[in-house]
């Protein structure tokens, strides 16, 4: 990633502003609607438009980035390690479910 910088008054997440977060691509690059979240059981976090699940489609931004672009994502900052959310769209509430590791750590959803 290059070198920049955020500055929020109001960073409602516990991560740095500049930490590494996954996206996908439609997120990164055509700003699609951020439809899924994930607070992965190793403390990361994936910013979803719920379209695919495909690893290509894997893109890194800094949560800066991805905040920056839809600051309703303050209603999840508060998602606990190892839970997901899910909304219809941009604006519609949250619903939340804790997901099971597996065997790896991984996250089923």
């Amino acid at each position: 990633m290059s070198t920049h910088s955020h500055s929020f008054t109001d960073w409602p997440f516990e991560n740095p502003v500049n930490a590494i977060s996954y996206c996908t691509a439609k997120v990164a690059w055509q700003h699609s609607p951020i439809r899924q979240v994930s607070h992965d059981w190793d403390g990361d976090w994936q910013f979803l438009d719920a379209t695919t699940d495909e690893p290509e489609e894997c893109v890194v931004l800094c949560m800066g980035c991805v905040f920056e672009r839809d600051t309703t994502l303050r209603d999840i900052a508060d998602l606990p390690i190892g839970w997901s959310a899910f909304r219809q769209d941009i604006g519609a509430a949250w619903e939340r479910w804790e997901n099971q590791p597996d065997e790896e750590g991984a996250v089923d959803g």
